[in-house]
């Protein structure tokens, strides 16, 4: 009896920690991936099928956060680089066919 509860226990716990490390390890890298607006399918793929390795590549592949100074700098070359309104209204209205 005693030998039946011991491997009973043994038995659930060999599968129960497992799928709680996985599942855990699944939610980590699906909320990392929406962070930084990476892959979550990538992700998902790479932990689900080769876990406990698949974290490991995920934490290698994972697209980087920007710091706020390369934020600030792609910021002002966006800014830099688009056209202002005025022009555009100018060039539309260059377009338009006379009657």
């Amino acid at each position: 009896m005693q030998e039946d509860l011991t491997s009973l226990v043994f038995l659930i716990l060999a599968i129960v920690v497992p799928v709680a490390l996985l599942w855990m390890g699944l939610v980590w890298a699906i909320t990392d991936a929406k962070e930084r607006n990476g892959s979550q399918w990538l992700a998902v793929i790479l932990v689900f099928f080769a876990f406990p390795i698949g974290l490991l590549i995920w934490l290698m592949v994972r697209p980087r956060i920007p710091t706020p100074l390369e934020r600030r700098v792609f910021q002002r070359r966006l800014q830099a680089s688009s056209i202002p309104p005025t022009k555009l209204v100018r060039s539309a209205r260059l377009r338009q066919p006379s009657e």
